[in-house]
């Protein structure tokens, strides 16, 4: 994991205008606090925004792939979908894929005008896509591989993604190091103002941000596979996932 060099953005606030001014009108006035120590007044604050980003492997991915289907009528098209589903689904569970990891993602019929045919007759086209929730990414290519056994003429796209849990885990260092961001701007700011940093006067966590990956591939031709055992077994690589933690401090200073 690195951290990246992100925007080091960030604002003075104007409450430190008193000292700019001192400094050029060389009067006490300006130079001492507008108000007596203890009582209430103007806090000369620094604001800095800090922000990291975490890069881990993702840990868990989602597979959309399914079955289309083509007859001269909708209703052969839909029994043909229908049982070819049903031997993925039959296929996955066997692999060790949960039945509650299996979903339907969309399903779709409609009908094929072919003007080039001689007859003009219309076809129908019926599609489902099952979205397969694998646990483990290393599975990922013998899962595909699986299905396309079973029936499967379609895989849409893969969703590389972090398991709760490690959300949450990563979540905690991308916000203790976009702290450590924070204070180091601050401590930039105070050194260059020649200023002093007393305390923190606010803290927000501003929010953070998943960055997935998603591998597409329109895998189509797959029916005119008869002896899958011929064909090397399908690899993919695991994707890299981002969780960048974004937070805002107002540090006092004298």
């Amino acid at each position: 994991m690195q951290k990246s060099n992100s925007a080091h953005n960030f604002a003075v606030v104007l409450s430190i205008v008193a000292i700019v001014l001192a400094s050029f009108a060389g009067t006490a006035a300006f130079a001492q606090p507008a108000n007596p120590e203890g009582e209430n007044g103007n806090v000369k604050t620094i604001d800095a925004i800090g922000t990291y980003t975490v890069h881990a492997d993702a840990d868990r991915a989602d597979i959309y792939l399914g079955v289309q289907s083509q007859r001269t009528n909708a209703i052969d098209a839909q029994r043909e979908l229908a049982a070819r589903i049903n031997a993925i689904k039959t296929r996955l569970l066997v692999e060790g894929i949960a039945s509650t990891d299996i979903t339907t993602f969309s399903y779709i019929t409609y009908p094929q005008h072919d003007a080039t045919a001689t007859d003009n007759q219309d076809s129908y086209i019926a599609i489902e896509i099952l979205k397969v929730a694998v646990n483990d990414v290393g599975k990922v290519g013998s899962t595909i591989d699986a299905a396309s056994e079973a029936g499967a003429n379609t895989v849409d796209h893969i969703e590389y993604r972090l398991s709760d849990a490690k959300i949450e885990e990563l979540k905690s260092q991308a916000l203790k190091e976009a702290i450590k961001d924070a204070r180091s701007q601050a401590d930039a700011i105070a050194d260059e103002l020649g200023v002093k940093i007393t305390e923190i006067e606010n803290v927000k966590a501003i929010g953070y941000r998943l960055s997935y990956q998603q591998f597409h591939d329109k895998a189509v031709g797959l029916e005119g596979i008869t002896n899958v055992a011929q064909y090397p077994n399908t690899q993919m690589n695991t994707s890299a996932v981002q969780v960048i933690a974004t937070i805002s401090i107002t540090f006092a200073f004298e």
